[in-house]
């Protein structure tokens, strides 16, 4: 339809019924109307001059107290809104109005899109009251066989100075959701970086966002934690493997150890130190069997002597106190005695009557008991040697034996 055209759709109809604009009019309300995509505004504007026309004419005055074009809408819309305010919270209205439009920018960006009567669910009741006053228009999905709503008109959306405002302070709800429309629609899933900005949306908007988007998100976060689960099962095996490499290094340096250890042994060029050394640091690393074999062989043939305990007849019984400091002996030559394990010096000496066969110290070290061929076991003070108690028995005594508290003596 052209200007021309435009202008008669303008004017016919109230020449039709004996009413005239005033010279111009026409023209000028062509040009507001932006053309036949504003036939919607227009609608509203010409209906709204109808009321005031005076003496079978509409003047410039008529078009500039209704507002233009524009400006009638924006008065109808809003005395519109106004009158549900009464039954509906604006809340809920506005609700209605944001789930019918989608934007990446705010108001001037703005689209408007059909929804379901699902996913409106209990402000349906709302849509439908917008609708009864033809800011929305009702429709009909044959794919999801359900109801629609649609905006009137996007200059709407635009226009209306409230409606403009919503659009606006949810500019940044809008844009996400928008963006994650489309993801779904295209079957995508969201980074893991997005995941905790929808978490966000959907605790504080949760009755906002569409069925399509939760799922989007729900897939998104068992792909995200899958993948996690993949990245820590490779790292676990990454680090298995490199500890096992480790291990297996740390044994072959262990058994190169041992057996470098064992090769010095053979060796009358090498010091004994060198041997035990080698043997001690392979079993410091890992304590495989090579290791303390070459250790055994090594500390076995390096053995030297560390005090000599000399009596005057074959040695029976020996024992170390619980310190490991002395060292206590019974011999056939009468006698139980007690050195200093260090320097073999004799700290103490006890006579028996009969060759002395056993030896034990007591828990903490004070006291030694001893048995005898000569039918009796003893008890005497380890440092001075003095002589506690006397056990009488009818033949030789073979064995003794501290309680754990010290308090008591067994034998046999």
């Amino acid at each position: 339809m052209g200007r021309a055209r435009l202008e008669q759709v303008i004017a016919e109809p109230a020449r039709a019924r004996g009413v005239r604009y005033q010279e111009g009019l026409a023209a000028l309300i062509a040009d507001d109307s932006g053309g036949e995509g504003g036939l919607p505004l227009l609608q509203f504007a010409l209906t709204q001059l109808w009321l005031h026309q005076r003496e079978r004419q509409i003047t410039l005055a008529d078009y500039q107290h209704v507002g233009g074009v524009v400006g009638a809408l924006n008065r109808y819309a809003e005395r519109a809104y106004q009158e549900l305010l009464g039954p509906f919270p604006e809340k809920r209205i506005r609700r209605v109005m944001l789930a019918l439009v989608r934007s990446r920018g705010g108001a001037s960006e703005a689209t408007r899109r059909a929804v379901t009567r699902e996913r409106l669910g209990p402000d349906w009741e709302v849509a439908q009251a917008l609708a009864k006053q033809r800011l929305l228009v009702m429709g009909h999905d044959p794919a999801r066989g359900q109801e629609t709503a649609e905006i009137a008109h996007e200059s709407l959306i635009r226009e209306w100075p409230t409606f403009a405002s919503w659009v606006n302070d949810d500019a940044e709800f809008q844009q996400w959701l928008t963006a994650l429309e489309e993801q779904a629609s295209a079957g995508d899933i969201l980074p893991d970086t997005r995941i905790a900005e929808a978490d966000r949306w959907l605790a504080e908007r949760p009755e906002d966002i569409p069925v399509e988007v939760r799922w989007l998100v729900e897939r998104s976060k068992s792909e995200w934690l899958r993948r996690v689960a993949e990245l820590e099962e490779a790292r676990n095996r990454a680090e298995q493997a490199a500890r096992q490499a480790r291990e297996a290094a740390q044994k072959a340096e262990v058994r190169r150890l041992a057996a470098a250890a064992e090769l010095s042994l053979a060796s009358r060029e090498v010091s004994l130190q060198i041997p035990i050394a080698l043997a001690v640091e392979a079993l410091k690393m890992v304590p495989l069997f090579e290791a303390d074999i070459a250790a055994r062989h090594a500390m076995r043939i390096a053995a030297r002597q560390r005090s000599r305990l000399d009596h005057g007849g074959a040695v029976r019984a020996v024992a170390f106190s619980p310190d490991g400091t002395r060292v206590a002996t019974g011999s056939d030559d009468y006698s139980a005695r007690v050195f200093n394990a260090a320097t073999g010096a004799e700290v103490t000496r006890l006579d028996h009557s009969g060759a002395v066969r056993t030896v034990a110290f007591s828990p903490d070290g004070t006291r030694v008991a001893t048995g005898s061929d000569d039918a009796s076991a003893r008890v005497f003070d380890a440092a001075t040697g003095a002589e506690i108690s006397r056990l009488r028995h009818g033949s030789a005594v073979r064995t003794v034996a501290f309680s754990p508290d010290g308090t008591r003596v067994a034998t046999g």
